[in-house]
């Protein structure tokens, strides 16, 4: 026997144990569908396909080990699997169809290898256990609710050649909280005629880390709109940690704009440009250190901040208007460390008007005019 049929164990409800043989290289559309009792599922390694609706409703199921012969698991194969716990695909696997494993909600593990390309819309929608899962760097597309409903998951790890991730990919993921994103690929998030978001990503992110291989990020990546008839964008609300990858060259303008959530910022050694207001308002960061490689400071850039330290990178050409105008009163102790030696042109008010100390580096050799300007320096 090579393959089983369409519907040919369909509704046994009391079949409990059940191993494919490693003559057989596909399973029909809905063949083992509804198959309630079963509770021990073995695929042999000759199986190159799994059918739609295949295993669809064996409420039974604990885990499933896909072997790596498998190509291609067809939409709603594990529909509604209810007790399914566990599921191990292996290397060799390309294609997660539609719906996949919609509403397995006992689903906690995923081991997703990285020969997949395709994951269909709603694959994981439902799974509200699962809690962490990483999207393969050959993944091209995150489709429409992909990971819908999955109230649980606290971790997502993006792939590097991501270029699309639907706006409601993520919906109802109220509890993600840390992600990695290694995209390189994404195009800027834009509004569209009836989706009020602008990015993807859940207000509930409070960890943003991103690898080295990203060298772009899209505009409005942090940002959405609450109503589609406002002029006025917000920034995600509970973000406190970002963490830049080392090959971006560039933040762009109003990247955390007002996002008063951020108490860590990272910046790479690859950065060239901070774009204008890109950390406007950030009022909770404290500590901001401008890489060596920065050559511009845009207007308005850190303004705004309650800012305890902050470090002026060695290469700064250009440093725009207020960019580091703080709020700080008579009594804080607010310190600059100034080793930009190559500053060329600067605007009034840089920094506010309170500073409680100013080091400058040793490596400096000249300070052009108004950089310190009508300011309380004590030391």
């Amino acid at each position: 026997m090579t393959s089983i049929g369409s519907y040919a164990f369909s509704n046994c409800a009391g079949l409990v144990s059940l191993t494919i043989g490693n003559s057989v290289t596909s399973i029909g559309f809905s063949a083992f569908s509804n198959c309630a009792g079963l509770v021990s599922l073995t695929i042999g390694n000759s199986v190159t396909s799994i059918g739609p609706y295949s295993f669809s409703g064996c409420e039974g199921l604990d885990s499933v080990y896909i072997p790596g012969s498998v190509a291609e698991i067809g939409y709603r194969a594990f529909y509604e699997c209810s007790n399914l716990r566990s599921v191990v695909l292996n290397e060799g696997l390309t294609t997660i169809g539609n719906h996949t494993f919609y509403d397995c909600a006992s689903l906690r593990s995923v081991v997703m290898p990285e020969s997949v390309t395709e994951i269909g819309s709603n694959a994981f929608d439902g799974c509200v256990n699962m809690e962490k899962i990483a999207i393969p760097d050959g993944v091209e597309s995150i489709e429409s609710r992909t990971f819908y409903r999955c109230k649980n998951l606290r971790t997502l790890t993006i792939g590097r050649n991501v270029s699309q991730i639907s706006r409601d990919a993520l919906d109802s993921c109220i509890a993600l909280d840390t992600l990695f994103y290694n995209a390189d690929s994404l195009p800027d998030f834009e509004y569209g005629t009836a989706l009020e978001r602008k990015t993807p990503f859940i207000d509930s992110v409070r960890t943003i880390i991103m690898g080295d291989s990203v060298r772009y990020i899209p505009r409005n990546m942090l940002r959405f709109k609450c109503r589609k008839w406002s002029s006025y964008d917000y920034p995600l609300g509970r973000l406190e940690y970002l963490k830049i990858g080392g090959r971006v060259r560039e933040v762009r303008d109003d990247l955390c704009r007002d996002m008063d959530s951020l108490k860590c910022l990272i910046l790479p050694e690859s950065l060239k440009v901070i774009g204008n207001n890109a950390f406007m308002y950030c009022s909770k960061l404290r500590f901001i250190e401008i890489p060596d490689s920065v050559v511009t400071i845009g207007d308005y850039a850190f303004s705004g901040c309650l800012w305890d330290s902050v470090r002026i990178g060695a290469s700064v050409k250009h440093i725009g208007q207020n960019a580091f105008e703080s709020y700080h009163t008579f009594s804080t102790n607010v310190k600059i460390l100034y080793d930009a030696d190559s500053l060329e042109d600067c605007t009034y008010n840089i920094f506010g008007s309170w500073l409680d100390t100013v080091v400058v580096g040793d490596k400096v050799r000249f300070i052009p005019g108004h950089v310190f300007q009508d300011k309380y320096i004590e030391h």
